[in-house]
């Protein structure tokens, strides 16, 4: 049967789907977390809206995200650390 010979295929694609709905599922929960945070946040703050731990690396980690989302007219940094939405 010609089935048959794509049922690996299938299944790869149907895996693939999968990881691709709980990577939505995250970044709406990040989303979420974003716009909870009212006003201007630190990249320590996400940190911990996030519940990851306050170390370097994590916190580095959320600066370099913020900072391309200012590259990206996303969030504006309102001072040296320190990030928003900006506003219309």
């Amino acid at each position: 049967m010609r089935l048959s010979r794509h049922e690996p295929r299938i299944g790869e694609l149907t895996a693939t789907l999968g990881g691709l709905d709980e990577a939505i599922a995250h970044l709406q929960i990040t989303r979420t977390t974003l716009l909870s945070l009212a006003g201007r946040c630190a990249a320590c703050d996400l940190c911990q809206a996030l519940g990851l731990p306050i170390v370097s690396k994590n916190v580095e980690n959320i600066r370099s995200t913020l900072k391309h989302l200012v590259s990206h007219g996303i969030l504006t940094e309102t001072e040296s650390g320190l990030f928003t939405q900006p506003h219309p």
